[in-house]
């Protein structure tokens, strides 16, 4: 059927050719570092954020709560005065 044989050859790149390509890949992986790194760094942020948020809402509620029983008690100390 296929009367000729076809071979794939691969050529011996150049030393030029191998520093491109080094570099090319060197430079995708810098970029993805700093991406990842960036990243990293900004998911910290807004979680720290979002804790301290938490933080500050739990802290006002416990205030609430505290007022409330405050007032619940003082008004027990009154109608036991009167």
């Amino acid at each position: 059927m296929f009367a000729r044989d076809s071979y794939l050859t691969m050529t011996i790149p150049s030393i030029a050719q191998v520093l491109i390509y080094t570099a090319a890949i060197g430079g995708i992986t810098l970029s993805w570092a700093d991406f990842s790194v960036k990243t990293c760094r900004m998911v910290r942020r807004l979680t720290d954020k979002m804790l301290v948020e938490e933080g500050e809402r739990q802290r006002k509620m416990k205030q609430e709560v505290r007022r409330k029983i405050e007032i619940e008690d003082k008004s027990k100390e009154f109608a036991e005065e009167e």
